[in-house]
């Protein structure tokens, strides 16, 4: 896998307003870097709220970061206005969560297709029929289907028509925000062995935004752990699952079903108070670890000062000054 990243994130900050209009703000992205290489997968986990889908928006620009740079393929287009990001555009697609909503419904396949074709100028309009054709083939769907609407396809058929959408102006980065959280469980796996093909046909690096520990498990490369807008963790894989150093890391991994009382075993648990992190936050989270109120293991030191996300063992980097 080449050295030289082909994502770059530093010191990445968003605010938003807490009520329209109003001088309170939220911070939703608080400081997160990471470098992503082309052909890799990196996994964004945490809870509702802690700044997963923000980031995803930000790097696709949707959203303008507050503060920070992302350099794509070397140059920063944190900065850059709507008409120079166009040429841009081409390298970061996103896949969407709903592929109920992300969909126009008064368009046909064949046109949601052909207008990013045609938009992007990726091919000549004598060909732009059958590259939609090429791409229906390419994501498991059949190309005569061109000229139906998406009403008229299944939830996972419309998450292939979102998925070769992005495929259209031939991306090296793909940014997937929940892509399988709304579909049935069988036609999850599917939709995921179709993702991790074009991975590895493609040479597509993802950015893989999930709830969904074990899904993360099976397709991402290297995981990282978001908590209050910021990363407390991030790792390969196997360090990741196989040893969490991260206090709330271990409570992710716990709250995952665990059928061992079954067999005669324990359950593994890590009981933590069930304060949401927005409730933390407003209870004097000034300073300090952001996630002491919950910690099982808080010391003294954890509200005097914000632990670093320091460098472990193998590149594995954890924010916390107990472990």
């Amino acid at each position: 896998m080449p050295d030289v990243p082909l994502l770059e994130v530093r010191d990445l900050v968003k605010q938003f307003s807490a009520r329209p209009g109003g001088r309170r703000t939220v911070t939703a992205v608080d400081g997160v870097a990471f470098d992503l290489r082309p052909g890799e997968t990196l996994g964004l986990v945490g809870e509702s709220g802690s700044g997963k889908s923000t980031i995803g928006k930000l790097v696709t620009r949707l959203l303008r970061p507050d503060r920070g740079e992302i350099r794509l393929a070397g140059r920063d287009i944190s900065t850059l206005s709507g008409r120079a990001m166009r040429p841009f555009r081409r390298d970061v697609q996103l896949v969407f969560q709903d592929p109920y909503s992300s969909l126009n419904p008064r368009h046909t396949v064949g046109d949601i297709l052909g207008t990013a074709l045609r938009v992007h100028d990726t091919v000549p309009r004598s060909q732009v029929a059958h590259r939609i054709r090429e791409l229906l083939g390419q994501v498991g769907l059949d190309p005569a289907h061109a000229g139906r609407y998406p009403h008229e396809f299944s939830g996972g058929q419309r998450q292939r028509i979102g998925i070769a959408r992005a495929l259209a102006v031939g991306p090296r980065l793909i940014v997937a925000d929940e892509p399988v959280s709304a579909l049935d469980v069988s036609i999850q796996a599917q939709v995921m062995n179709l993702l991790e093909d074009l991975r590895a046909e493609l040479g597509l690096a993802f950015l893989f935004i999930s709830h969904d520990l074990a899904v993360v498990r099976h397709f991402c490369d290297r995981v990282a752990v978001l908590y209050m807008g910021r990363i407390v963790e991030i790792g390969a894989r196997e360090q990741i699952y196989a040893d969490p150093r991260h206090p709330y890391t271990q409570t992710l991994m716990a709250a995952v079903p665990d059928i061992a009382w079954l067999r005669g075993g324990s359950p593994r648990r890590i009981r933590v108070p069930s304060a949401s992190p927005v409730a933390a936050e407003a209870g004097a989270q000034r300073s300090g670890c952001r996630f002491r109120a919950r910690c099982p293991v808080a010391a003294p030191v954890c509200a005097s000062s914000e632990p670093a996300l320091t460098l472990r063992a193998g590149g594995h980097r954890a924010a916390c000054h107990i472990r």
